[in-house]
């Protein structure tokens, strides 16, 4: 696998991959109506491709295909991480934290934080990440409760 930066081009592919696992793993802890408002985000492209742009965006490809990809906002933060669904719990997320952890590193950053979801509070921990608190986000009508992390690099 490689760790590459995302180009414009991969746009379409990533927002695929987001709609994509949303869809497919998000039943297993979120209600339908849930997973229809995060997927929806997607739906939303000009918003979807700023917030990929306006990021430092980078993607994991096996054999020439983006597998799964994960942003570093400005000052620090993890924005979205995301691996295809059919490619969930095969080290691809794990290995993008990492890359993003070392990206962090060589931008002389001290800390990176992130609000994980159920799904990636897990991956996050192993990966360093502490719970820092809990809150709740509201989103076109829909409640996530989302865990504040952080580590230093």
């Amino acid at each position: 696998m490689q760790v590459r930066e995302a180009i414009e081009l991969d746009l379409p592919v990533l927002v695929a991959i987001y709609s994509g696992s949303v869809r497919v793993i998000g039943p297993e802890k979120y209600s339908a109506a849930q997973v229809e408002t995060w997927a929806g985000f997607a739906g939303d492209r000009e918003r979807f491709h700023t917030k990929v742009l306006n990021s430092t965006c980078l993607v994991a490809e096996e054999d020439g295909e983006v597998v799964g990809f994960v942003t570093l906002e400005s000052p620090g933060v993890v924005g979205l991480l995301y691996v295809r669904a059919d490619r969930t719990r095969q080290g691809i997320g794990s290995a993008l934290v990492r890359a993003v952890v070392d990206l962090a590193r060589r931008l002389r950053l001290c800390e990176v934080r992130t609000l994980a979801s159920e799904f990636s509070r897990g991956l996050f921990e192993r990966a360093g990440f502490a719970v820092l608190g809990v809150e709740e986000s509201h989103y076109n009508g829909e409640v996530f409760v989302r865990y504040r992390m952080a580590r230093g690099v």
